[in-house]
């Protein structure tokens, strides 16, 4: 039986966003040989940039509810009451990166600049750097994910990665408020 064009219209995006999430991991053989931009490029997914508002639906699963902003990194950031922030993995980086082996957070109290290195992933597939979304100095890290990496797979919104002060108290809104 022949499915409906309707249907149809549904699993070519779907094709292809898969299968741009496979070829987020092949891109590198060697994680070495990557520079930062071809692994930033690697998470951007440059096969959906153009793609319906159906694939722009599905790079949203699993986003959480409240106050949550984006960086062109995949990354979230969500302020706290206190005024710090903290980021992770939106839903899609994780699932491009594939199981998450190993975090390498920086110390306490180190000042970054925003959209510096700040520490590394390494997945099954890739090794990237983790990119602070703001300027700021580090106030805590999540230990926890250091000793289980994988828990980011499990809850990419709930598995902070750093908490950061910002050293702007209006940086936080001029972030994106849907992910990219």
């Amino acid at each position: 039986m022949r499915p409906s064009s309707r249907r149809m219209t549904v699993l070519v995006p779907i094709a292809v966003l898969a299968s741009s999430l496979t070829a987020c991991g092949s891109d590198t053989a060697d994680a070495s040989d990557a520079s930062d931009a071809s692994t930033s490029t690697q998470l951007k997914g440059t096969a959906v940039k153009g793609e319906s508002s159906v694939l722009a639906t599905l790079m949203e699963s699993g986003k959480p509810e409240g106050d949550y902003r984006y960086t062109d990194d995949h990354m979230w950031v969500r302020r706290n009451a206190d005024g710090t922030v903290e980021f992770g993995l939106t839903n899609f980086a994780q699932e491009a990166l594939g199981d998450i082996v190993y975090l390498d957070l920086p110390k306490p109290g180190s000042n970054y600049k925003a959209n510096s290195a700040c520490g590394s992933l390494e997945s099954t597939k890739s090794m990237i750097d983790i990119v602070t979304p703001l300027d700021g100095f580090v106030t805590e890290i999540n230990k926890g994910l250091i000793e289980n990496p994988g828990k980011i797979n499990d809850d990419p919104y709930g598995s902070w990665l750093i908490r950061l002060a910002p050293d702007s108290s209006t940086a936080f809104d001029s972030l994106s408020k849907t992910p990219t």
